[in-house]
């Protein structure tokens, strides 16, 4: 049986009602992606302006943290590849080195020690990318990048084939923007409005003040906008 044949089986089998329905789709690919790879976890995200990539699926709430922790942070190996466009994997020795400050809250707050990141395009589009997290140390060198590199592929098609809806802003888009995780990161880009507004503040500048205040106080991007957003914090406590 060849690669996307065994990857269209692991889909197939991904049936609990938890993930069904359109807006899923990135969830149950990124299952399917650890039963058709030697990885212990995965996540999709997508594209997003000034580093604010969006989270579109995650085999487990451990892959949705450690895709949380470094967009609050800025920095790591998957914001790498995203910007670079092309595949970067490291061990728990290479994050280390290379994202000293990721890599302490990775390994106090998740399970996971190695990391690869794959571009999430086909020969027209550049959408985002695939994460795949492993518990080993030194997991990342088991993966089969030929083969991983073709599933991303495929992730890809089969995203933008997904059916079209009319989003709650108006706008036609594939239903699985209206993925929770992907909605919850809309709230960041409210919050960097209120601090557009509270302070006059450019996006990117706010985006660096909210980062600063989410490693400061131990917290993540998204927990802060909410704070924000549901009036639990003001924007001068953020940026006094």
């Amino acid at each position: 049986m060849s690669v996307l044949s065994n990857f269209a089986t692991a889909c197939a089998e991904v049936t609990d009602p938890e993930v069904s329905g359109a807006a899923m789709l990135p969830v149950r690919l990124a299952i399917a992606l650890t039963r058709a790879l030697p990885v212990d976890a995965a996540a999709i995200g997508g594209l997003g302006l000034d580093d604010l990539r969006v989270p579109l699926g995650a085999s487990s709430p451990d892959a949705e943290l450690a895709e949380r922790l470094e967009v609050t942070l800025g920095d790591g190996p998957c914001l790498a590849a995203f910007g670079l466009g092309y595949p970067v994997a490291a061990t728990q020795q290479q994050i280390a080195q290379a994202w000293p400050i990721y890599f302490d809250r990775l390994v106090s707050e998740t399970p996971f020690r190695s990391v690869a990141s794959l571009p999430l395009q086909t020969p027209t589009d550049r959408l985002g990318a695939v994460d795949l997290y492993w518990t080993s140390p030194d997991g990342v060198t088991t993966l089969p990048m030929a083969t991983a590199l073709e599933l991303a592929d495929e992730v890809a098609a089969v995203l933008l084939a997904a059916p079209q809806v009319l989003t709650l802003d108006a706008v036609i888009a594939p239903a699985w923007v209206m993925a929770t995780a992907a909605q919850r990161r809309m709230h960041v880009w409210q919050a960097v409005g209120m601090l557009n507004a509270a302070r006059a503040l450019s996006n990117r500048d706010a985006i660096a003040v909210l980062r600063a205040y989410a490693y400061a106080h131990d917290t993540t991007l998204d927990d802060l906008a909410e704070d924000l957003i549901f009036r639990r914090l003001t924007t001068g406590d953020v940026a006094p």
